[in-house]
């Protein structure tokens, strides 16, 4: 049951219990089911729940033996409505609250699996800088390794052509 819809029985059963003549009542306040839903956990152990309260024993206890008007009684269904009210909003928001969680967990883990596959594919430790140098030791290792090998080519021709050039004279 929604504000508006309780509002609306709650005028009806003070359409009931307050008439012109308050000593005239005949019986029970009939609820019609309407507030069935306020349970044990909203009107809690030492009260009543809404139907009992609205017993014609009951109201006349508490008219007669306790000096209160049917106002009280009615009063206390209105509390434990609004209690009632503000126990399911809170449910409501408990439950967003939740999905919402669940949203940013999912989020969350896809983002670490992100990160962990861009770690795997990082550079090598270390600042760019001392990267770029160590680079640059290697290629100029290669470029004297290169140059023995470009020495040892010409070494190679020439004995190679030197040889040629023996057959051909012999």
């Amino acid at each position: 049951m929604d504000f508006h819809t309780g509002k609306l029985e709650l005028i009806k059963v003070a359409k009931k219990l307050f008439t012109y003549k308050l000593n005239l009542l005949t019986g029970d306040i009939d609820l019609e089911g309407k507030f069935d839903f306020i349970k044990y956990d909203i009107y809690g152990a030492a009260s009543l729940s809404p139907k009992e309260y609205l017993e014609k024993s009951n109201l006349n206890y508490q008219r007669d033996e306790q000096g209160r008007d049917y106002f009280n009684t009615f009063l206390t269904l209105v509390i434990q409505f609004g209690v009632y009210l503000g126990y399911k909003e809170k449910e409501k928001e408990i439950k967003d609250l939740k999905e919402k969680l669940e949203f940013e967990k999912m989020i969350n883990g896809m983002r670490d699996r992100e990160q962990e596959k861009l770690k795997q594919n990082q550079m090598p430790s270390g600042d760019l800088e001392s990267e770029i140098i160590k680079l640059r030791d290697e290629v100029l290792g290669l470029k004297k390794q290169l140059q023995e090998v470009g020495i040892y080519e010409r070494v190679i021709k020439t004995m190679v052509t030197s040889l040629n050039f023996d057959k051909k004279r012999v």
